[in-house]
This record gives C-alpha cells, structure tokens and sequence, in this order.
C-alpha cells in the first residue's frame, strides 16, 4: 500500500482507537499547559496550537487563534474533525501533501528508533481558504506520538503560522524534517529539507534547462556550460537551482543519479 495520507487515514480508521500503556502521553498534559500559560497573550501574536487524534480523526484542542486569522469557528473544526478542515486545505497543496509530505514524513518515522521518535520536528508549508473565501499561507510544525511497536503515528500536536502578509507562497511548497539532540532541545539536525512544486507546468523543464541537464549529464562544469551557451555563470547557476527544485534532487550528482536510471 502507497504511504500517503488518504491510505493511511483508511487503515488507522479500522483500528479500534485505544490507550496504549506503553506510551508517554504525559507529554500531551505538559503541551496543554504551557499553551495555558499563553491564554492571556493577546490575539495575533502567537500562533495557533492545536492536538490532533489521528485514531479517531478529531481534534483534542485548538487555541482561538486559528479563529483569528482563518474566520473559522473553532467549535466547528472540533466538531467537524479532521474532515472539516481538510475540506478548507487548498486541494493541489493536499493533494501534494498526501503523496509527497505525509510519505516521507512516514518514512522517517519507520526508520527512527522508538525511543526517540518524539525527538522528531516536522515542517511543511500549505494554504487553506478562509471563511471570507481569501486564501491564508500556512506554516505548520509539530511532533508526533507514535505506536512504539508499528510506528504509526497515534497523535500529533504543534503549531500553525498564518504567514499571508509575507507572500512567500510561489508555486510550491517546502517541508523540513529535524531531529533535536536527546539532552539539549535547541540543539537540531536536518534530517530532509525540500520543497515542490504545486503545478505540474512548473515541473516541466524549460527547453534551455533541458539544454543544461544534457550538459550537466556530460560532466560539463557551470563555467564551461556557461561559455557553451554564451551566457553568464550566475545564468546557468540559478538555472541549474530550478532544475534541482523541479527534479526533488539534493545536488546535482542525485540529479545526474535520477536520470541515469
């Protein structure tokens, strides 16, 4: 079965939820009380906080922020669930979440030891419509609490940023996945940073980016590419960026890797 998120929702919708002793879900109590401690900071400053059971598709709690900024009743989140909100997720950026996010994000997960599958921070980027129907950028950040023995994530609770006034939505998306040192918190390594883009024509490689790749492919430096097309360095450099983000590849030996295949 493919790991997005849809077939995941399917498969943990037909397992009974329960209490699972082996997990720490004090961690979710220490969550809900440092975000009381915030309840007399006023609206707009902080971010929206929220906890989400995965085992029953609802949301355990989401501060009023998100009522702030969205225009969506928060009761009406809570009770519509998982459900509702993804009825105002922008459908092109869940679509690429459930395929491409939510499958590596997994991925991570599986490959993680239990122990320190709580250490994990996972970053992505997306849009949802507003109640006024104007659209909001979104930047969410979250752990999650996972099933010690399957890893399946059973909750996951964190943040989301509205980042609408600075318009930095272009077309894609972008998803980051750390992992905080055991005895000092502050202390993260990038495991996966990515972005993607939304629309498949801005996927699709220009005919001079083509032109490039081939090059690339022949062992060809950025220099010595530059002089063959009669262009500047900084051209082919930041012609050579864009095929990396349209490709999903690191550098450009994944690149040359990817298409060798």
């Amino acid at each position: 079965m493919n790991n997005n998120y849809l077939n995941y929702k399917t498969l943990i919708n037909h397992q009974e939820a329960e209490i699972i002793s082996s997990v720490d879900w004090s961690v979710l109590s220490k969550f809900r009380d440092e975000i009381n401690q915030l309840a007399s900071v006023p609206f707009g400053i902080l971010p929206t906080f929220y906890i989400l059971n995965y085992q029953t598709n609802e949301y355990e709690f989401i501060s009023k922020e998100f009522q702030f900024f969205s225009k969506h009743k928060v009761e009406e989140i809570m009770e519509g669930g998982i459900e509702k909100f993804l009825s105002i997720y922008q459908k092109d950026d869940f679509e690429l979440y459930s395929e491409q996010i939510f499958s590596k994000n997994l991925e991570v997960i599986l490959d993680t030891k239990p122990e320190e599958r709580g250490q994990l921070i996972f970053t992505n980027t997306y849009r949802i419509f507003n109640h006024d129907k104007t659209i909001s950028h979104i930047l969410q950040k979250n752990r999650i609490i996972a099933d010690p023995i399957t890893g399946i994530p059973l909750h996951a609770y964190g943040s989301v940023s509205d980042l609408s006034n600075l318009k930095l939505f272009n077309r894609e998306l972008y998803h980051r996945i750390e992992k905080t040192d055991a005895l000092d918190s502050n202390k993260k390594m990038i495991l996966l940073s990515n972005s993607y883009k939304v629309y498949d024509e801005d996927k699709k490689l220009t005919p001079q980016e083509n032109r490039i790749l081939e090059l690339l492919i022949k062992g060809l430096t950025t220099k010595e590419i530059a002089q063959k097309l009669f262009v500047s360095f900084h051209t082919i450099d930041a012609h050579r960026s864009n095929i990396l983000t349209k490709t999903n590849s690191k550098n450009v030996v994944q690149l040359i890797s990817n298409f060798m295949k």
